[in-house]
């Protein structure tokens, strides 16, 4: 990494970063039993979705996978990654045409047209697809299935999955026209000459990325949305014409598995090899931070001698937490105050860079416990905020427009104000709390509470819960230790109320304004 980098850490944004970069920072998982999704390798076709929560990594993953398949001219084709998502008007204006009940399983029709189609594109203005598959089926693609590819005469170049959703999308404006575009009779007979055409070229890989970009815009919308194009995944997955040939790679919200799970629990292990969760943990995060430091350069290091630790990079052990009257171990402080995500470590790491050389700097104006205490409180503040936003749009995708006249439905557009209003009820709502940790008498008052800041059916406790925010306290050996929502199997969808103490995560002191009290909030899995 170039010595006068601004980010000694990397980049923070996956889709931003350069590759080389990316490879040079990168942190492999070598072992795919002890971490799962984690240790995905760019090479493993096997690795369909990529599901995680923002900033754990889900772009990097599909840039790397996408990487590798493009370098494989010979054996494998690799479309470009289409990152150009449908405007979300035209995403509401679709699913006003349908039921709750009739909406996935139109999305998930759409999406494995826009599929199809893409495919086409791809097969028949490829040259060296077109040399495989021949010219007697591109000419048919071209001629013969005009009605539902629309303008493949004039099409001359490649079109991603997100591109030919949106060419659906508004040539046909009413549900009838949707439904008779899905159920041309005509989408067998091209199925089946796409199946033809893929066992004469060589694997056919597509990729999608950025979908989860537009979700805040219009949660409720856009959920039931990628909830389809998942269903449609997988069932392209087991087409045995298509499945084997035709890969589509694409990057989901760990929300949108969270509600399949909720609604579907056999989904909980459904084709499990394709589906790669990135799911962070302490340990998982922690050797993340610990490869990251030693990757650093000498000069990055306060105390450097001749190791590269997180103790020798900051030049503490410990740290002295006045306020709860605790020395916590460096390691335990710094990510308590992430969300156990690597975008959070990379941005907390080039934040402390960046507060160690400025205190070299200008040693008189703070202390080294000073500088980290800084560095960390920003970055705790700043992840808190965007968590605010994150919670306020899953509050929001629990909300049904049946509550609203058909004029209000410009709610779910998401907008700054809409957005921003949200954001700061749940601020405002969390400070009412006023400290970190709380009794169950206090959680069931504040339940209470709730009712007069968000609307009727809004389980605002909940939604912290299974995003991390909220926690309980299931210890007796005074650890500090707060268990926090995993979907691995272990605690229930809906936060349980028969526990002693209740606490907010770290990031909240800094975002909201409550107060320290007791033992730092401490996550599953964190040396003492």
């Amino acid at each position: 990494m170039p010595e006068n980098s601004l980010s000694p850490f990397g980049n923070p944004e996956g889709a931003r970063a350069d590759l080389e970069e990316v490879a040079r920072g990168f942190v492999d998982f070598g072992d795919h039993l002890v971490w799962k999704g984690l240790a995905t390798k760019p090479n493993d076709l096997r690795a369909r979705v990529f599901v995680g929560k923002k900033g754990s990594g889900k772009t990097l993953y599909l840039r790397r996978a996408h990487d590798f398949v493009a370098a494989q001219q010979d054996n494998l084709y690799a479309g470009s990654i289409n990152d150009n998502a449908p405007l979300t008007q035209e995403i509401i204006r679709i699913s006003r045409f349908f039921k709750k009940h009739e909406l996935r399983e139109t999305w998930c029709q759409l999406w494995r047209k826009a599929i199809i189609r893409s495919a086409v594109s791809h097969i028949i203005n490829n040259e060296i697809l077109v040399s495989q598959v021949g010219d007697k089926l591109c000419c048919s693609f071209r001629s013969n299935y005009s009605e539902i590819l629309y303008d493949t005469e004039e099409t001359r170049y490649p079109s991603g999955i997100f591109d030919e959703l949106g060419s659906i999308l508004q040539k046909n404006f009413t549900r009838n026209s949707i439904l008779k575009y899905v159920t041309n009779t005509k989408w067998g007979q091209l199925e089946t000459e796409v199946a033809i055409a893929l066992k004469k070229c060589k694997p056919v890989c597509l990729y999608m990325d950025g979908i989860d970009d537009h979700f805040q815009h219009a949660p409720m919308y856009w959920l039931e949305c990628q909830i389809g194009l998942f269903n449609a995944i997988m069932s392209l997955l087991r087409d045995q014409n298509l499945g084997g040939r035709l890969h589509v790679t694409v990057a989901i919200r760990d929300v949108v598995r969270l509600k399949i799970l909720q609604t579907e629990h056999n989904l909980r292990n459904f084709e499990e090899e394709h589906i790669r969760v990135l799911k962070w943990d302490v340990r998982s995060i922690s050797y993340l931070l610990s490869e990251k430091v030693k990757k650093l350069n000498n000069e990055l290091f306060h105390s450097y001698d001749g190791s590269k630790s997180i103790n020798s990079w900051l030049g503490l052990s410990e740290f002295e937490n006045k306020k709860r009257n605790k020395k916590e171990k460096i390691e335990s402080y710094l990510l308590r105050h992430t969300r156990l995500l690597p975008r959070d470590v990379v941005t907390m790491g080039n934040v402390l860079c960046q507060e160690l050389q400025r205190l070299k700097w200008f040693p008189e104006v703070y202390t080294l416990p000073e500088a980290i205490k800084r560095g960390v409180s920003f970055a705790a503040r700043e992840f808190g905020k965007e968590q605010l936003q994150i919670c306020g749009t899953h509050l929001a995708t629990d909300m049904s427009p049946t509550k609203f006249e058909h004029k209000d439905y410009e709610k779910f557009l998401g907008t700054d104000e809409y957005k921003a209003n949200l954001a700061d009820k749940i601020k405002a709502y969390i400070s009412s709390f006023k400290k970190d940790r709380f009794t169950r008498s206090v959680l069931l008052r504040q339940e209470e509470l709730a009712k007069e800041y968000f609307d009727e059916g809004s389980d605002i406790i909940n939604v912290l819960w299974l995003n991390g925010m909220l926690g309980y306290a299931d210890s007796s050996d005074n650890s500090g230790i707060v268990v926090f929502y995993s979907d691995d199997g272990g605690p229930e969808f809906k936060l349980p109320r028969d526990k002693k103490e209740y606490a907010f995560h770290s990031c909240l002191i800094d975002a909201t304004g409550i107060q320290p009290s007791g033992n730092p909030v401490l996550q599953q899995g964190v040396i003492l």
